[in-house]
C-alpha cells in the first residue's frame, strides 16, 4: 500500500493525538474524544463511521488549549477549515504540537550544511574573509597611489578606485 503525503501527515498527526490520548487516559483525564480515538485504536470501533471535526473551541476545550492560541496555531500552520467550518483531527494536532517530520527534515539539513562546510573548510576550499582582506590591504593601498599619481583623468581613476573597492567589499 503507497500513500501520499497527506495521507502519511494524516496518519502521522493521528499517530500523535492517539499518543497524547494515552497520556490523559493513563493520568484519568481523557476526554469523550480521547476515549473514542482510544476505542478506535483497540479495534473495538470502526475507523471509517465516526470522523471527528474540531471547531476551534471543542479543540481548544478538547486538547487543553486556548481558543485563540488554536486558532492562532491553525492559521499559523495554513490550516483552512472545511466545508463545515470545522478542522479535522490531523489539521488541530499538526498545529497544535507541530509537524515533527518537517523539523526533523529541517534539522537534517542543517546537520548536512554544517558538516558540508566542516569539508570543505577541511579541505582547504574556504577562505578566511577577514584575513584575505588584511593580506589584501597592502597591495590594495599600493594600488591606489599607484591610480591616483598616474596621468589618468579623473573620471577614470575614479573607476578604478571603485573596482577596487568592489574588490573588497565582495560585491
Amino acid at each position: 500500500m503507497k500513500l501520499n503525503s497527506n495521507q502519511l501527515k494524516a496518519a502521522k498527526a493521528r499517530a500523535v493525538a492517539l499518543v497524547h490520548a494515552i497520556k490523559r487516559a493513563e493520568a484519568n483525564q481523557a476526554t469523550e474524544a480521547d476515549r473514542t480515538i482510544l476505542e478506535w485504536a483497540a479495534g473495538k470501533q470502526q475507523a471509517g463511521p465516526t470522523i471527528l471535526r474540531w471547531s476551534i473551541e471543542r479543540a481548544a476545550s478538547e486538547f487543553g488549549r486556548a481558543p485563540r492560541t488554536v486558532a492562532s496555531r491553525l492559521k499559523q500552520s495554513g490550516q483552512t477549515p472545511g466545508e463545515d467550518g470545522k478542522f479535522s483531527t490531523a489539521q488541530v494536532a499538526t498545529a497544535i504540537y507541530g509537524d515533527l517530520e518537517g523539523e526533523k527534515l529541517r534539522k537534517t539539513k542543517e546537520d548536512a550544511d554544517r558538516l558540508a562546510l566542516a569539508n570543505a573548510t577541511a579541505r582547504g576550499e574556504l577562505v578566511d574573509r577577514q584575513d584575505f582582506v588584511r593580506r589584501l590591504e597592502p597591495v590594495v593601498i599600493q594600488m591606489k597611489q599607484r591610480i591616483l599619481g598616474s596621468g589618468l583623468t579623473h573620471a577614470e581613476q575614479d573607476e578604478l578606485l571603485a573596482d577596487l573597492a568592489k574588490l573588497l567589499s565582495g560585491n
